[in-house]
C-alpha cells in the first residue's frame, strides 16, 4: 500500500510520515501495518472496529492509531423534495462481492411490490443479472452514473439499502461513504452488521442485520416498509442529525487538519 512507499522515502530523507488505513488495507498485511506502525508519527482510520484491530495486530503502537471517520458534504446532500414514502429501495456502489448485492437481489424476490435500483458497475454484474432472472425479483441494475445523478437517485428512495460482506478474498468496507450520503439526505437505511456500519446506523436511523443472511435482510426492509410514513420520516431526519454530528466532511477535514499539528515535529 502508499504506507509502504511512504515509509521507504521517509527513511532516505529523513522526513517522518503518517498513513491512513481502511478497507482492506487494514487486514490484509499485518507484518506491514507492524512495520508502518513502528515508523510512522501515527496513523489514521475511519472507524474504532478498524482502531481495534490495528491495535491488536501491534498493540505497542496503539498509542500511535487515531479514528476519524468518513464525511460527507452536508450542503450537496441535503433534501431538496418530501420524502417518498412509496419510492424504490435503492442501492450504490460497485458491484463486487463485498457489497453484498446477491443478497439484496434475493431480499427482493421475497418482498416483491416495491423496485430495487442498484446503481453502479462491476465484475459480478453478469451474475447478478443471471440471479435476477432466476428469482424474477424486481431489481433493476442501473449501471454506473454521474455524481449528481446518484445523489437525486438516493434522495428519491423510501429506503437505502446496502448488506455488505467479508469478501471470500477478506475484501470488505469498513464505513461506506454512501451510507453517509444516504442519512444526510434523511432516508432511512437498511445494512449489514460488518465491520464499522454498526457505528454508523443505530436503532433510530436504520436497522441492521447479519451479512450473507437475505431472509434476515427481506424481514428489515420489509419492517421499515411497513412502518407508518411518518416513522420512516423520523428515522430519516435522526439520520441527518447523526452525520450533522458525526460525519460533516468539513468536521472532519478539521479534526485531521488538529491531529497534524498535533504531531507537527516533522510529520507529514
Amino acid at each position: 500500500m502508499a504506507a509502504d512507499l511512504a515509509r521507504v522515502l521517509s527513511l532516505l530523507s529523513g522526513t517522518r510520515f503518517s498513513f491512513s488505513a481502511h478497507a482492506t488495507d487494514v487486514f490484509r498485511d499485518p507484518e506491514a501495518i507492524r512495520t508502518n506502525l513502528a515508523d510512522a508519527a501515527f496513523c489514521v482510520t475511519n472507524c474504532e472496529y478498524n482502531r481495534r484491530h490495528l491495535a491488536s495486530v501491534a498493540p505497542e503502537h496503539a498509542g500511535k492509531i487515531s479514528v476519524i471517520g468518513m464525511g460527507a458534504d452536508l450542503r450537496r446532500f441535503r433534501r431538496r423534495r418530501p420524502y417518498d414514502p412509496d419510492g424504490p429501495i435503492v442501492a450504490v456502489g460497485r458491484l463486487v462481492r463485498k457489497k453484498g448485492f446477491d443478497q439484496l437481489v434475493r431480499a427482493a424476490a421475497r418482498i416483491r411490490g416495491r423496485t430495487v435500483l442498484i446503481a453502479g458497475e462491476g465484475p459480478e454484474r453478469r451474475a447478478l443479472e443471471d440471479l435476477i432472472a432466476e428469482t424474477g425479483a424486481p431489481v433493476r441494475l442501473l449501471g454506473a452514473m454521474a455524481h449528481g445523478e446518484v445523489r437525486d437517485l438516493v434522495e428519491s428512495a423510501s429506503v437505502f439499502a446496502l448488506p455488505c460482506m467479508v469478501a471470500p478474498d477478506g475484501d470488505r468496507d469498513g464505513t461506506p461513504v454512501a451510507i453517509l450520503e444516504a442519512m444526510a439526505l434523511e432516508v432511512p437505511v437498511v445494512a449489514s452488521e460488518e465491520v464499522g456500519i454498526p457505528e454508523m446506523v443505530g436503532a433510530d436511523r436504520g436497522r441492521l442485520v447479519p451479512p450473507s443472511d437475505s431472509d434476515s435482510l427481506a424481514a428489515a426492509l420489509g419492517q421499515v416498509l411497513g412502518m407508518a410514513p411518518g416513522g420512516r420520516l423520523a428515522m430519516g431526519r435522526a439520520g441527518r442529525a447523526w452525520v450533522e454530528r458525526n460525519a460533516d466532511r468539513s468536521r472532519q477535514a478539521e479534526l485531521l487538519r488538529q491531529l497534524i499539528e498535533g504531531r507537527r515535529d516533522g510529520a507529514t
